[in-house]
């Protein structure tokens, strides 16, 4: 997974800041959305493994698994 990538720099005055401050604020939120999911997954897995190895998987059991889609990081101009 990896170390958690550098603390995403305040937003607060993104619409100030020069096209290359913004693409870097961007990539931060990228690189840290992306860690969060690469941990998710991997706790998600030790989950079950671990429901498996109790026997607890057996039978009519389900796990559901939801989430947002990550649609407040600008890909449609809204933040938040």
């Amino acid at each position: 997974m990896g170390a958690r990538p550098a603390a995403v720099p305040d937003a607060a005055p993104l619409i100030r800041r020069t096209p290359a401050e913004r693409a870097a604020y961007l990539e931060a939120i990228g690189d840290q959305y992306d860690w969060g999911l690469r941990k998710a997954d991997r706790q998600l897995e030790a989950t079950v493994r671990a429901l498996e190895e109790a026997g607890r998987l057996d039978g009519p059991h389900r796990i559901v698994v939801t989430s947002d889609h990550g649609e407040a990081f600008g890909e449609r101009g809204a933040w938040g």
